[in-house]
């Protein structure tokens, strides 16, 4: 069993829901945004960690079309890099767990 810094466990704290947080928030800013079906989906991948070149090989694309929702998403989101996505996406999720 894995602990967190803080020593408690994950799975008593509550994680695992927030981790399907993730998945609505990122839904949600790409309806917002009017991010295709596939650039949301490239976003989720992005936020996640995965380089584009395994993206490719999950979507079954090549890197060059993941390069290019990349770039779309990327403009239509308003951000310039990867850090800048996956703060946006924190950002959301801050916002939705004070909503709560």
């Amino acid at each position: 069993m894995r602990l967190r810094l803080d020593g408690t466990d994950p799975a008593r704290s509550g994680y695992l829901a927030g981790a399907i947080d993730v998945s609505a928030v990122i839904a949600a800013l790409a309806d917002e945004h009017g991010l295709s079906e596939r650039e949301g989906e490239v976003l989720g991948l992005l936020y996640r960690g995965n380089t584009q070149k395994k993206i490719a090989e999950r979507l079954f694309l090549s890197v060059n079309s993941i390069q290019t929702y990349a770039k779309s998403l990327y403009r239509k989101l308003g951000v310039h890099s990867r850090q800048e996505l996956i703060d946006m996406v924190n950002e959301a999720m801050d916002k939705g767990d004070r909503a709560r």
